[in-house]
């Protein structure tokens, strides 16, 4: 997954690079448009996840051309594209042992809790298709 996104970002001409220092603001990453740059801040090597992670929410700020900082809204758009790096079994092992729990499911995988939030909506809206009334063809 790391090595797709790493090559989506070099197609679209935007430069990957990592800063060792973590942040305090819990910021993991940013996407510096002007300097077409993507950073990871903070982040393990290790934290193959997270780093997918964080890396698919900026790419998205690439892809759609955004510059500076953004609203909660386009946050959350740019989340909902990150989610697709979550393993449906690796969430539902720590949805198990802690119902309930977002900070400790996100500790768990080690992901931020925007995130985790993000997902839980995205497996929501994808139960509501399931489960909505088929048409019968006339």
């Amino acid at each position: 997954m790391l090595k797709t996104l790493l090559d989506q970002a070099a197609r679209l001409g935007v430069q990957v690079c990592t800063d060792p220092r973590p942040r305090t603001d819990r910021v993991y990453g940013f996407y510096d448009h002007d300097r077409r740059m993507i950073v990871l801040c903070g982040i393990a090597a290790r934290d193959v996840c997270l780093a997918c992670a964080v890396l698919a929410h900026e790419l998205t700020h690439a892809i759609k051309g955004h510059a500076g900082r953004q609203d909660e809204h386009v946050e959350g758009l740019c989340d909902s594209r990150a989610v697709n790096v979550i393993s449906l079994d690796a969430y539902t092992t720590a949805a198990r042992y802690y119902p309930d729990n977002m900070w400790a499911i996100a500790s768990e995988l080690g992901l931020p809790q925007r995130l985790i939030c993000a997902y839980q909506q995205h497996l929501d809206s994808t139960r509501r298709l399931v489960d909505r009334p088929r048409l019968e063809a006339v």
